[in-house]
């Protein structure tokens, strides 16, 4: 899967995990049924891609597994985010 990146203007690749989805989660509500399914995938780029939060996630940023664990400790992450993360390696 390509994705495009406008901030860079160059090409990015999304590696699926082969093991599929890691979880599933699913709301009705209205006449709805929604479905998220959470996967593992790498970003294969030549650089960091330059992410930028929308107004939705103005604090978006890459994080290092050290900084997930201090958040996580703190109580600003949600208990359980350090150990996905360190499935995901």
């Amino acid at each position: 899967t390509g994705l495009g990146d406008d901030t860079n203007n160059h090409q990015l690749t999304l590696k699926w995990c082969d093991d599929g989805p890691f979880t599933c989660s699913d709301a009705i509500s209205d006449g709805f049924h929604y479905v998220i399914s959470q996967c593992f995938a790498e970003v294969i780029a030549s650089s960091q891609p330059n992410i930028e939060a929308s107004d939705d996630a103005m604090d978006a940023k890459w994080w290092s597994t050290q900084e997930v664990e201090e958040a996580e400790f703190k109580g600003t992450v949600s208990l359980g985010v350090l150990k996905v993360l360190k499935r995901s390696e």
